[in-house]
């Protein structure tokens, strides 16, 4: 993260995007807990980009 400085957002966007894709891979697990920490906006995008929403 300190690497990415400017790009740190995305950057956590995106390693929030793949450990969502590992855990769904889990059998046995049911939900995952998403908690944004003062970032409350991104939620939509991460439960979208990561397939989450059921349709």
């Amino acid at each position: 993260m300190e690497k990415a400085s400017e790009g740190a957002p995305e950057e956590g966007i995106q390693i929030a995007l793949e450990l969502i894709e590992s855990i769904k891979k889990k059998k046995g697990i049911n939900g995952i807990h998403i908690m944004s920490l003062g970032w409350e906006s991104i939620v939509g995008r991460i439960v979208t980009d990561s397939g989450l929403l059921r349709k």
